[in-house]
């Protein structure tokens, strides 16, 4: 199985077999009419702490050793440790771009962690997307997208993950499956394919 490739530079950011799709970023913003993401330095700390927290899984399950963790990122790694100690999660796919399995709707994206954890003596497949700023009403719309792309649909529960700078317990909260959220988002993936035609 090929593995989506990613352009941010293209107006359809992944491509996959001679196709090309909107990322699920793309659309989230269309619907809230923002940049989603802040600072440049709001977007490298964010993909910073992605790469830490996928070796951090990775680790715990014994894939790889422990992620090196820089002076300025320990609180937000004494966060994301606290949550893989206390839902020992099992990965299944980290950090893997993936294409919808919707017929018609053109989307990808890359969800941060599918892995089976372990809570209230409970063994459910997981979907986490891991946030470390401020909690936005889209989050829960981003990861019942990535739910729909091949590969996460088995996903029984979705979560958002908010890890914090100062090391504290991690947010981690249950996302339910809401049809007018993704009927939004659905809408937003209609208004790009509208406004590429000429």
């Amino acid at each position: 199985m090929s593995i989506p490739s990613v352009d941010r530079t293209l107006p359809r950011h992944y491509g996959h077999d001679g196709s090309r799709f909107f990322s699920v970023s793309q659309i989230c913003r269309v619907m809230t009419g923002e940049d989603s993401y802040g600072s440049e330095m709001d977007v490298q700390r964010g993909t910073d702490l992605h790469t830490i927290f996928a070796l951090s899984v990775a680790s715990y399950a014994g894939h790889c050793a422990p992620p090196i963790v820089p002076q300025d990122y320990q609180g937000y790694y004494q966060s994301m440790s606290w949550w893989i100690a206390r839902w020992k999660p099992e990965p299944v796919l980290i950090e893997r771009p993936a294409v919808s399995a919707m017929k018609g709707r053109p989307f990808a994206g890359t969800p941060d962690l599918l892995a089976w954890t372990h809570g209230n003596e409970k063994r459910m497949l997981s979907l986490i997307d891991l946030k470390s700023g401020q909690k936005a009403p889209w989050h829960r719309v981003q990861v019942q997208a990535y739910q729909r792309l091949l590969g996460y649909q088995e996903a029984t529960a979705l979560r958002l993950l908010y890890i914090h700078a100062d090391g504290s317990e991690p947010d981690s909260r249950s996302v339910k499956r809401n049809p007018r959220e993704l009927a939004a988002f659905l809408s937003a993936i209609n208004l790009l394919i509208y406004r590429e035609t000429p």
